[in-house]
């Protein structure tokens, strides 16, 4: 059972990828694709995921914090986004930062 979530979670098959950190989060390009199909095994997925929690399964996976705000119904915040893209996070306090030595 659990190469099946191991199978599922893997980043090299698309459905997620990982952060610097090398925590797991969904593959913003996989939601592109509109395909019925997907979203089954996304459904699926997280079925997967509530079951271990409901069973106290240990995945041995790292999920990234702003996952599980999702998951749990947390709203992310700007400092959020320093665990998805650390770059992109850096690049927008820079600008920010510019922006307030020019006013």
């Amino acid at each position: 059972m659990l190469s099946l979530y191991r199978t599922a979670f893997h980043p090299s098959f698309g459905r997620f990828i990982e952060n610097d950190k090398k925590e797991l989060l969904p593959n913003p390009a996989y939601f592109r694709i509109e395909d019925d199909r997907l979203a089954r095994e996304y459904e699926f997925i997280g079925r997967l995921l509530g079951k271990s929690l409901y069973a106290n399964i240990m995945l041995g996976m790292k999920f990234a914090g702003p996952f599980l705000n999702l998951l749990i119904n947390n709203k992310n915040t700007f400092d959020d986004l320093q665990q998805i893209d650390s770059s992109l996070y850096k690049s927008l306090i820079y600008i920010a930062e510019m922006k307030e030595g020019v006013e």
